[in-house]
């Protein structure tokens, strides 16, 4: 546990065009965070549901290869997502495109996606877990969401609080 005290440098792992890396390090680590928090994000949007007569828009900040978008919008596990990314060689796109194809979809959230990755937002918009991705650092540059995306809804940040500080908040607030 000694490793979790310093944060994490994934960027080599954040260059590859699949998330199968990426979930191998989050499967070593035990990583279960978006896990636990799908329940409150899926509650949260069930209550939303009840006042909005539209999908549900989702901004989720750090979204990496759109595991939480995977995870809500498919209603899948880290679990099912490590048995399939991590078994044998690893899917190929056509392969993880009928992956999710198969999942039953909920059709009622629209998911867009800002992560420092470029490759991670690629895969993501591939497969079709976000309506957009938005290639941005977060604490170097400053975003107008207001123009560039319809009403969010809900803003979540699972695994990336700890690697952006209060400035990449503030281009919320005003």
């Amino acid at each position: 546990m000694d490793e979790l005290k310093v944060k994490k440098d994934f960027t080599d792992i954040y260059t590859q065009d699949s998330p199968r890396s990426y979930l191998k390090e989050m499967d070593r680590l035990d990583y279960d965070i978006s896990d636990s928090t799908k329940p409150l994000y899926n509650s949260i949007i069930e209550q939303l549901e009840k006042t909005v007569s539209r999908p549900i828009n989702v901004l989720d900040l750090g979204s990496s290869y759109g595991i939480n978008s995977s995870l809500m919008k498919y209603n899948l596990t880290m679990s099912e997502l490590n048995d399939f990314f991590l078994n044998g060689t690893g899917p190929t796109k056509k392969e993880t495109k009928q992956f999710y194809e198969e999942c039953d979809c909920n059709d009622n959230m629209n998911f867009y996606q800002i992560d420092i990755s470029n490759e991670a937002l690629k895969f993501s918009e591939e497969m079709n877990l976000c309506e957009r991705g938005m290639n941005v650092d977060l604490e170097a540059e400053k975003l107008n969401l207001l123009g560039s995306l319809p009403k969010i809804d809900l803003v979540i940040a699972t695994g990336c609080v700890g690697y952006i500080g209060y400035k990449a908040f503030l281009i919320y607030l005003k």
